[in-house]
């Protein structure tokens, strides 16, 4: 139930933030960081939230004598969360700079304002990048070793003609199972 709470109070503090800004909208006396405090909330809750996932990736990932297909399927699980912690971090510098702006405390334009997100979401993208290409190593080893179930299952040997050795013939080119599946 921990776990539910935590996924549903960014939300509910969304609709509190809406509530306390129409408060203010509608000539309250209300000072913009109390306006903005249920997003700041959410932000910290999101992130320590993810930043935890990643340290249990981190610890699993550690602890792990995994290679290959296995080691990149647990380093994605430590990435995944690291992506959407940079990105509550990028996104909650960027309503405080709102703040400071609203309370005229700073005098800067939007894009000066927006930097903390746009250099957030070019780490996460970064990051979110490197993930893709784990992923697509995953799914392919995975593909190779189903592949491969299925040829023993039914005889066949990937590495030559069934009943002699790879390679038998020294001119003869054996496909690689990649060779195989993108085809010419």
């Amino acid at each position: 139930h921990a776990d539910a709470a935590v996924a549903v109070a960014p939300h509910a503090l969304g609709c509190v933030f809406f509530g306390l800004l129409l408060h203010r909208l509608n000539e309250k006396e209300l000072a913009w960081p109390v306006v903005f405090a249920p997003l700041f909330a959410a932000d910290a809750i999101t992130f320590g939230r993810r930043l935890l996932d990643a340290r249990q990736a981190s610890v699993t990932l550690a602890s792990s004598d995994a290679t290959g297909a296995a080691l990149a399927a647990k380093t994605l699980d430590k990435l995944r969360p690291t992506c959407a912690a940079v990105d509550a971090v990028g996104a909650c510098a960027a309503k405080a700079l709102i703040v400071l702006l609203l309370c005229e405390e700073v005098d800067w334009t939007v894009a000066t304002i927006l930097i903390p997100f746009w250099a957030a979401t070019v780490v996460s993208a970064l990051l979110r990048g490197r993930c893709f290409v784990l992923r697509r190593d995953v799914d392919r080893a995975a593909r190779q070793a189903e592949l491969g179930r299925r040829a023993r299952r039914h005889g066949h040997n990937l590495h030559g003609p069934v009943g002699m050795p790879p390679a038998a013939d020294a001119q003869a080119h054996v496909p690689t199972l990649d060779e195989v599946l993108d085809g010419p």
